[in-house]
């Protein structure tokens, strides 16, 4: 009889060890996170196509963060640093304020003493390619990351203006661009 209430105790314990077990793996935060690496390696072992790996998980975090609430969002370190210049109205770039249309990036304005300016690009030129790509079907947020960059580094625009048969082509060196605040 202490033999059976033993091994009924014993089975008891374990059975409540197991459960409670159970329960503080689904709390834990390293449970979902190894929810998420399985849910990772399925889709790089079973997509029909190669998969990028950071961009899944850069995909994952900016979905988390947006689950927050409709003002978060996740922006990866260049976009943030972007996002800095932007705010601060300081940048490295070539000192054009643009618009985005289909097939080019209208230029609707040049800083004064930019490098743009310096090398006689206008308001109302259009850029079709930078640095040999071509515009069309770019994300704005693409377009202004291969504008703007580190000063003294050049970038290469063809563009297309108006009364010109032929596409100009300028090579300027990204500088500091100071933005003056409005008052």
């Amino acid at each position: 009889m202490q033999a059976l209430l033993a091994g009924l105790a014993f089975t008891a314990g374990a059975l409540f060890s197991h459960l409670s077990q159970a329960r503080t793996a689904a709390e834990s935060p390293y449970y979902l996170l190894d929810q998420l690496a399985r849910v990772l390696v399925l889709v790089e072992n079973d997509y029909v196509d190669p998969v990028d790996r950071s961009r899944l998980l850069e995909g994952a975090i900016k979905g988390m963060v947006a689950e927050l609430d409709p003002h978060s969002s996740y922006l990866p370190r260049e976009d943030y640093t972007i996002f800095q210049g932007d705010t601060e109205g300081r940048f490295g770039g070539i000192g054009v304020e643009v618009d985005f249309a289909m097939d080019y990036v209208l230029i609707i304005g040049v800083i004064e003493t930019s490098p743009a300016e310096s090398a006689g690009i206008r308001a109302g030129d259009r850029i079709v390619a930078i640095d040999g790509q071509a515009v069309r079907g770019q994300s704005p947020a693409d377009l202004v990351k291969n504008m703007r960059g580190e000063p003294g580094t050049k970038v290469m625009l063809t563009i297309r203006r108006d009364g010109v048969d032929e596409y100009l082509y300028f090579t300027l060196a990204r500088q500091v661009i100071n933005v003056a605040s409005v008052k």
